[in-house]
């Protein structure tokens, strides 16, 4: 019987090990190749014009673990850019579940995309819990295009295979750049937003979240920044998506 426990204690602290070891970049794109040739996968992003050549390369932008309903997973992110338009970085994002058996790891669940969508200047992510047993996917988007500064968030849902979206945030906006006046004397019309926002744990299936946004203007040469006014909100989990609470 002893033995029988001491066995079992080593299965389970070597497949924790196993796990918790996260697979090297290569491990990841040498698994990912294997399934898009086994499942005959297109990973390709189209052009932005319809006549430049579709991207089909794969490069790593984020990956961390997270356990879902028990299994243990890798979620990877792959971000393929191709285009800009209006100044801004456009390209493709797909979205690999990976798990492993045997120390050998494979692609359990994909989300592919082939249509180019705004990507931002440096696509960030991270995981993070918003409920009991629940965890979303932050993707980050920052873009300073056309003389403004553009930052926002968005919160996704993961589950084994689906990202759901359920809350967006407009994190900073500012067209300071592009208001500047000729003078330091002169007016500045440029103004400047900003949306905080933390996860509240609690107790609930769902944490709330609060938001605290701040408005600037500025003073003579957009040199000195002035709050103009500061609003905060709370945001609760209300039929598949945070919804603000009056």
């Amino acid at each position: 019987m002893k033995f029988l426990t001491t066995l079992l204690l080593a299965c389970i602290i070597q497949c924790s090990l196993a796990f918790n070891s996260m697979p090297s970049d290569s491990v990841i794109l040498k698994t990912i190749n294997a399934y898009k040739v086994k499942e005959k996968k297109d990973l390709s992003c189209l052009s932005m014009n319809g006549v430049d050549p579709s991207i089909d390369a794969i490069s790593i932008s984020f990956k961390d673990t997270v356990t879902l309903n028990g299994f243990h997973y890798v979620l990877v992110i792959c971000d393929t850019k191709n285009g800009y338009q209006h100044g801004h970085t456009f390209g493709c994002t797909n979205y690999f579940f990976l798990t492993s058996f045997k120390n050998t790891w494979f692609v359990k669940y994909s989300i592919l995309h082939s249509e180019p969508d705004p990507l931002g200047d440096n696509p960030a992510y991270e995981i993070v819990a918003i409920g009991k047993d629940k965890r979303a996917l932050v993707s980050y988007f920052e873009s300073t295009g056309n003389h403004h500064y553009e930052k926002s968030l968005a919160l996704y849902y993961i589950q084994e295979g689906t990202l759901t979206p359920v809350f967006y945030l407009d994190s900073e906006y500012s067209n300071v750049a592009w208001k500047l006046p000729e003078s330091v004397e002169d007016p500045c019309n440029g103004y400047r937003e900003v949306e905080e926002y933390v996860i509240v744990p609690s107790n609930q299936q769902w944490y709330d979240i609060h938001v605290k946004k701040s408005s600037y203007n500025y003073g003579a040469g957009c040199e000195e920044e002035i709050l103009k006014q500061q609003i905060e909100s709370t945001y609760r989990y209300i039929n598949t998506k945070y919804s603000k609470v009056e």
